[in-house]
């Protein structure tokens, strides 16, 4: 059996809402499923360039590239062929898109859980392809390595 609790204070502004079921809470106690933000991670890096080594930008800071990252959930594998492997990417939708310019970093906001993030380069050179796991409310740290050295 299932009560709603609501509670107001005239003249505080106060308003509790609630449902108890069963020893469980929603909407306004503990038990209550956690807020969005925190079931998801970010995952933010940058795009180190494909030439080689990286070469210092403004005063001393590493230049990087402008690419688009996009994260596929799930992981990538590589399958074998007749001529020797494949790199398979998961066949999901996107789960998040961002293009960035030179020198900016990427940010995907994510539900928890295994991705593989491909970067794609402005101006050509191959995808480069990482895996990461995100968990709720941390950020991971991830760039993408020069894949031309």
């Amino acid at each position: 059996m299932a009560a709603v609790i609501v509670a107001a204070a005239i003249g505080g502004g106060l308003v509790v809402t609630g449902v108890f079921d069963g020893g469980r809470t929603t909407g306004g106690g503990p038990g209550r499923p956690l807020p969005l933000a925190a079931r998801t991670g970010e995952v933010t890096g940058y795009l180190d360039p494909c030439i080689g080594a990286v070469l210092p930008g403004p005063r001393g800071t590493p230049a990087f590239a402008a690419g688009t990252v996009t994260a596929l959930r799930g992981r990538q594998t590589w399958k074998r062929t007749a001529d020797g492997y494949q790199l398979q990417l998961p066949a999901t939708a996107p789960a998040a898109r961002e293009h960035v310019a030179k020198n900016q970093a990427f940010a995907l906001h994510l539900p928890t859980g295994g991705y593989t993030l491909v970067a794609r380069y402005d101006g050509g050179s191959g995808p480069n392809v990482i895996d990461v796991t995100v968990r709720a409310g941390q950020v991971v740290r991830q760039n993408f390595p020069d894949i031309c050295k």
